[in-house]
C-alpha cells in the first residue's frame, strides 16, 4: 500500500478529484477528516491511515467527526475494500503549505497537486467571502493568491522535498475538458478503470454548471493585476508541458 495525497488551493478541485478516484476500487481517498491533525502541530501520521484508525471517530476532534458524518456513505463503501487497496490517503487542500512535514512523515508517498488558473482562484475566494457575509473580500483574495503562488513554486523540481513523488493536474483540463486522466493513471502506475472515466464525466458536468458564477466574478480581475508575477510564467509553462505530454 502506498499513501496518496491530493492537495491544492481552496476550491481548486481537490474534492472533485477525490470523488473521481474513489470510483476505482484500488484507491481509497478520505474526505479530509484529518485536516485538524494537519494543522495542529502537524500531527498527521501514518497510523491515521491504518484501517483501525481511518474508520474510527471516537478519538477525533469535533471537526473530524463532522467531516466523517457528512461523508458516512463514502467511508462505509471504502471500509469494504480498504485492506486490498493499492493507494490510501486523503484530500487535504492547503497541505502543500506543510509539504516538508508531509515528506518527513510519509516518505515514498505520491502527491497530486491540483492547479487552477489564478483568476478563478481569486473569484472563488471572492465567492467564499460573499457567502460568509463578509462585505470586504480583500483579505480572502490576497490570502488565496499568496497560497497559489506558494503552490506554483513547488512546480520547480529543486523546490520539491525529496521522498515524495509529485504530479500536477490542471483544474480546467481535467474537470472542465475531461482530459488528463491517462497521464494521472500513468503516474499511479495503474491501468485506467472504466468506472473512473464514468465518474469523471459526471463530475465534469457538475463543475461546468458551477463554472459560470466563478467566471462572472473572475472577469473583475484584470490581467494587469497579476500578469507580472513570475508565478504566472511558471503556471503557463506547466500548462504547455501538460498539454504537450498528451500529444
Amino acid at each position: 500500500m502506498t499513501h496518496l495525497f491530493i492537495t491544492g488551493t481552496q476550491d481548486s478541485g481537490t474534492n472533485e478529484l477525490r470523488d473521481i478516484l474513489n470510483a476505482d476500487k484500488r484507491i481509497a481517498i478520505g474526505a479530509g477528516r484529518f485536516q485538524s491533525h494537519a494543522w495542529k502541530n502537524w500531527s498527521l501520521t501514518q497510523d491515521l491511515y491504518e484501517a483501525e484508525r481511518f474508520f474510527d471517530t471516537t478519538a477525533d476532534l469535533e471537526i473530524d467527526a463532522k467531516v466523517f458524518g457528512s461523508n458516512s456513505e463514502l467511508y462505509d463503501e471504502m471500509a469494504d475494500r480498504f485492506d486490498s487497496c493499492t493507494y490510501v490517503g486523503d484530500a487535504l487542500p492547503m497541505a502543500f503549505l506543510q509539504i516538508d512535514k508531509l515528506a518527513e512523515n510519509f516518505p515514498g508517498a505520491k502527491v497530486v497537486m491540483v492547479l487552477r488558473n489564478p483568476y478563478d482562484v481569486l473569484a472563488s475566494a471572492e465567492r467564499r467571502a460573499r457567502n460568509s457575509g463578509r462585505s470586504e473580500s480583500t483579505q480572502f483574495t490576497d490570502t488565496a493568491f499568496a497560497a497559489w503562488v506558494r503552490l506554483i513554486g513547488l512546480a520547480r523540481p529543486e523546490t520539491q522535498p525529496s521522498g515524495l513523488d509529485f504530479h500536477f493536474v490542471l483544474h480546467e483540463r481535467l474537470l472542465l475538458e475531461g482530459q488528463g486522466l491517462d497521464e494521472l493513471y500513468a503516474f499511479l502506475g495503474l491501468d485506467p478503470d472504466p468506472a473512473v472515466a464514468a465518474s469523471l464525466e459526471a463530475v465534469t458536468d457538475r463543475v461546468r454548471n458551477e463554472q459560470q458564477e466563478v467566471a462572472d466574478l473572475a472577469s473583475q480581475y484584470s490581467t494587469a493585476q497579476i500578469a507580472n508575477f513570475p508565478a504566472i510564467d511558471v503556471y503557463r509553462k506547466i500548462c504547455r508541458e501538460l498539454a504537450g505530454n498528451a500529444t
